[in-house]
């Protein structure tokens, strides 16, 4: 959970899912809102906590390793997921 910058999205900040083989997982581009289950519009309330997820196509037998999520302004956060 992370509070909402200025403005949010996908101009602002990249997600990534890589696989244990360092392969990426392709997305489709939504992050729904964890509370409500909406996808989260181009703009959030600034200061305001949020708590979302990002929706990633799975594929059979791969294993997800490592979240990152950069942002425009060097600032990275980096999950390790296994």
């Amino acid at each position: 959970m992370l509070r909402a910058p200025e403005k949010f999205g996908w101009q602002y900040a990249t997600p990534t899912l890589t696989d244990v083989d360092g392969k990426e997982l392709h997305w489709s581009s939504d992050v729904i809102d964890a509370g409500s289950g909406q996808s989260v519009g181009s703009e959030l309330a600034p200061g305001k906590a949020y708590s979302v997820r990002y929706v990633f196509d799975g594929e059979p037998g791969r294993k997800v390793k490592e979240f990152r999520l950069a942002s425009n302004v060097g600032r990275t956060i980096v999950v390790d997921v296994r």
